[in-house]
């Protein structure tokens, strides 16, 4: 065995991967560079930090679909009749299987906007189930996020709406806190060059 090269091969195999881009998606944090190896990974709090701006609300539902994804809603689907949603298990929380990030850009099979399709889910169910919470002022919090693969207008095949995955959830929360989370992701997203495709992962504390 030639143990120099095996050291070699190793120290390669493990040195630091730099990607460095100038996406146009980040036009506020125009080019830069991350290590492109590291585990990217989206921290929220289940309390409001003093002097911060508050999101415990959509970090407690994130929190519930972590630990009781059988609570979340929906609970049926809109099939005739509709029928119990069973086997709830969401993708995305440290160390579980990640979650993928999908450019603004980013089409299905049959040429939907990715993210246009897990909003107008989203909102399907909000209007069915939540009309009087969004009435009394609230929006409609998702997880997965709109902006990931795994976000609730995934379909086994794209063209095919009976092969919808209810595998999501959504809760009403307070405006503030839904557009704070919002921005915050978003900061995120930016500050650690989630590009297309790109895996990362959620904590909640």
């Amino acid at each position: 065995m030639n143990i120099h090269a095996t050291d070699s091969q190793a120290l390669k195999d493990n040195a630091p991967s730099v990607r460095c881009d100038s996406s146009d998606s980040y036009q506020s944090h125009y080019a830069g560079c991350i290590f492109h190896r590291v585990s990217r990974i989206y921290m929220l709090h289940s309390t409001d930090p003093p002097g911060e701006k508050p999101m415990s609300q959509v970090a407690n539902h994130l929190m519930m679909a972590r630990d009781y994804p059988e609570s979340t809603q929906p609970e049926e689907t809109f099939d005739k009749p509709r029928k119990p949603i069973t086997g709830k298990k969401f993708p995305g929380f440290w160390p579980r299987e990640a979650l993928h990030y999908m450019a603004p850009n980013a089409l299905t099979d049959d040429d939907v906007l990715i993210r246009s399709r897990n909003k107008n889910m989203k909102d399907k169910v909000c209007r069915d189930q939540f009309a009087a919470e969004v009435a009394a002022g609230k929006e409609c919090d998702e997880y997965p996020f709109a902006s990931t693969r795994e976000g609730a207008g995934q379909r086994k095949v794209d063209s095919d709406p009976k092969t919808q995955i209810w595998n999501f959830s959504i809760l009403p929360v307070i405006k503030v806190h839904n557009g704070a989370a919002g921005n915050h992701k978003q900061t995120f997203e930016m500050q650690y060059r989630l590009l297309h495709e790109d895996p990362f992962w959620v904590i909640v504390d």
